[in-house]
């Protein structure tokens, strides 16, 4: 095996243990018992490759043909559904397992997508995918709520963007494993940066949606009458 397919095993190991870990994560603070915080676990670490891999239409999705891939992801719902995520440690170790989640997945979907000659800009945008999509699956699937990537949150498919970027020049240079390593720098750094400093994009259309409330108080609020027409008044004869 090649310096370049050890470092990608690696890093595809690492994108799934990191991104259960943050799906756990997130289901553990939404109060989910331990069936689904594993749910969000297998999902989340490896929704993402499947997506990709189902979109290649290359054998056997690899999230599922390696059992290492899923057995990663069930240790890290294992580990959440005995550990509370509180304190100091877990609020550091939440960004940096989604920074490395964000990373890894994107620096090895694009490979993967760019050793089966795939066009550089479709390669990229299958490492987005690999990157964000186990994410948006769990928010819809499972959390029921509207994906973070989708917008106002801290920046996630612009740094796996990023990633991907720095490991298709790398690839076309003939250098894979050093875009392995460096393309997972950048994307993480990147999220880490944006977190920090609470970098989101701006909304293209700035429009207040009506609230519930809002709606039933147009709705039940009493019409107003007319005006009368000011006409003269007719009298009568007497």
């Amino acid at each position: 095996m090649s310096s370049a397919a050890t470092v990608y095993q690696i890093l595809n190991l690492i994108a799934i243990t990191c991104a259960a870990l943050a799906g756990s994560i997130a289901a553990r603070r939404r109060g989910l018992d331990p069936v689904g915080v594993l749910c969000c676990a297998c999902i989340t670490g490896l929704g993402g490759g499947l997506l990709r891999d189902v979109l290649l239409q290359h054998g056997v999705p690899a999230s599922i043909a390696d059992p290492w891939n899923p057995a990663a992801a069930f240790a890290a719902g294992a580990v959440l559904c005995f550990a509370s995520p509180r304190g100091v440690a877990w609020r550091i170790l939440a960004p940096v397992a989604e920074a490395a989640t964000i990373g890894a997945w994107a620096v090895t979907g694009t490979e993967k997508a760019a050793t089966l000659s795939i066009a550089p800009s479709s390669a990229v945008l299958l490492g987005v995918i690999s990157a964000v999509g186990g994410g948006a699956i769990r928010d819809v699937v499972v959390l029921r709520r509207v994906p973070e990537v989708f917008g106002g949150n801290t920046l996630t498919a612009t740094c796996a963007a990023a990633s991907a970027v720095v490991m298709i020049i790398a690839f076309r240079l003939h250098h894979p494993g050093a875009g392995l390593a460096i393309g997972t720098a950048t994307g993480g750094l990147l999220y880490l940066v944006a977190r920090w400093r609470h970098w989101v994009l701006p909304s293209a259309v700035h429009l207040r949606a009506e609230t519930p409330s809002e709606a039933s108080a147009a709705s039940t609020e009493p019409a107003r009458p007319a005006p009368k027409p000011n006409t003269p008044t007719q009298l009568r004869e007497s």
